[in-house]
């Protein structure tokens, strides 16, 4: 007979001995520890749960494994590789086994350049102009409630937009989490969303910083997909929560306001929106920040070719590389702003050459 046992890693970190006991006169076969993003520096993993545990093999698993196969921590014949690329493809494979949602990254990295495009059609529309870069678009209240009005305006109301088919169409967008760099920002898009939100201002909830919700604050999945259950459109303003362990069906769009901090993070915020769920046909990541996707494309070819990130453009073969690009591009739809207010489709081609003048 074999007996299979599940343990979270925050039950077993609880004050209950019983379940440490339990575990540690057992021993396993194989102990699997998910979640596992950065196994070589984990004092949990090392010091509080393998060192208490009876075991004849181990395996870790993450989907965002960079810095573990950056560290050296695993000979190169310890690591299997199915990543996000290689689900992707398989859930396309194998419809009647899984159906994900149809995945849409779209760059709006020019923010200055539209500011100036629309300025010369309407010259009142932008009387507080610096709130539009996106430097300082959250460093005060005015600045973040122009850009919002901006964001949000109707296109029908609007006749200097060239595109009338609405590129950033709230009505399509039902349940979002949005990404800042700092608490501080989170605050002030809140005050600023509190006045422009069109769905109401309860159905804005702030889960980081000192005026963080607390009825929200402490990532609690179901009350949050409970939120989303019981409103028709909820946004949820946060600076570093629900990036990994939550699981929300419902959630459709992403807003990344972030800089472009790792990979890692940027997959793991961004796979929050692919758990299948009824009626949820497509999701968006609105990247407001273009280094971002650039990033993580390029961490991703050097894993793939088992090297340092900035190896990548300069010693492998120029068709290596774009064949790695060409399998995100068919799995991920990168798109980017153009100045007619329309997202186009990345190509092959220009992606390489964005990633090839990267400064880093």
């Amino acid at each position: 007979d074999k007996n299979i046992i599940f343990c979270s890693y925050q039950f077993y970190d609880t004050d209950k001995q019983i379940v440490k006991d339990t575990l540690s006169s057992i021993h396993f076969d194989v102990v699997i520890l998910d979640e596992c993003h950065n196994t070589s520096d984990s004092q949990r993993t090392e010091n509080v749960i393998l060192n208490n545990i009876q075991y004849n093999k181990i395996v870790y698993m993450s989907g965002t494994p960079f810095d573990d196969i950056y560290s050296g921590y695993f000979n190169k014949d310890e690591v299997v590789t199915f990543d996000f690329v290689d689900f992707i493809k398989y859930a396309k494979e194998h419809t009647d086994e899984i159906s994900l949602p149809k995945l849409y990254v779209k760059t709006i990295d020019n923010l200055l350049f539209l500011q100036s495009k629309m300025s010369t059609l309407d010259k009142d529309i932008f009387s507080k102009a610096d709130a539009f870069d996106y430097r300082v678009i959250f460093s005060n209240e005015l600045h973040a409630e122009s850009f919002f009005k901006w964001l949000f305006q109707p296109v029908d109301t609007q006749d200097y937009i060239i595109n009338k088919s609405r590129w950033f169409d709230l009505d399509k967008q039902k349940h979002i989490i949005a990404f800042f760099n700092s608490n501080e920002e989170v605050a002030i898009a809140k005050k600023a969303l509190d006045r422009v939100w069109p769905y109401g201002s309860k159905t804005v909830v702030q889960i980081s910083g000192d005026k963080a919700d607390r009825e929200y604050s402490e990532c609690d999945e179901h009350k949050i997909n409970s939120l989303f259950d019981n409103n028709e459109h909820t946004l949820i303003l946060t600076c570093g929560k629900l990036t990994t362990g939550v699981t929300l069906p419902k959630l459709d769009t992403v807003w990344y306001f972030k800089s472009a901090s790792s990979a890692e993070q940027f997959i793991q915020i961004l796979f929050r929106t692919m758990t299948p769920c009824k009626g949820k046909d497509e999701v968006s990541m609105f990247c407001f920040d273009t280094e971002a996707t650039l990033k993580v494309v390029k961490e991703y070819a050097a894993i793939r070719q088992d090297l340092d990130s900035t190896a990548v453009t300069r010693d492998v073969d120029r068709d290596t590389v774009k064949g790695i690009i060409t399998d995100i591009l068919s799995c991920f739809n990168f798109m980017y702003l153009n100045d007619k207010f329309e997202f186009e489709a990345e190509t092959v081609d220009s992606y390489f050459t964005k990633i090839h003048n990267l400064p880093f």
